[in-house]
């Protein structure tokens, strides 16, 4: 527990790791969150990405593995 607070305590004063958020990707909410915030948040198993747990429902897609499929569709048909 005190290797992750000292992470999470440099994460939110480092101007270079502070940077390294997301923006949750239900909500869409500008308030930026962190993975480590394990208590509060999702991470997609397959893409990564992050959203808030309350927002999290399993049974819709994640938007970014959707936006990601949408793409590469795209491509293949040019």
């Amino acid at each position: 527990k005190r290797i992750v607070a000292f992470g999470k305590d440099h994460c939110l004063k480092c101007t270079l790791c502070s940077v390294k958020g997301f923006i949750c990707e239900y909500c869409r909410k500008p308030k930026v969150i962190y993975p480590f915030d394990v208590d509060e948040t999702y991470r997609c198993n397959i893409c990564g990405s992050v959203s808030h747990i309350n927002c999290f429902e399993p049974t819709i897609p994640c938007p970014k593995c959707e936006r990601k499929s949408k793409r590469q569709i795209a491509m293949e048909n040019n």
